[in-house]
């Protein structure tokens, strides 16, 4: 997957602090974005809640 090679290597909580950084470029975020996956998303999402 050419979209995630950019953040493959980062686990869990380096993701959703990555995704969080307000100095990731918008295209940057757009381009990694469609290469998540949802159990990806769902996870980062269950990090954020607690």
């Amino acid at each position: 997957m050419q979209h995630v090679s950019g953040v493959s290597h980062l686990a869990v909580g380096d993701l959703r602090n990555w995704l969080l950084n307000d100095a990731v470029a918008a295209a940057v975020m757009a381009a990694v974005v469609p290469g998540i996956m949802p159990e990806m998303t769902a996870t980062v999402s269950k990090f954020m809640r607690v």
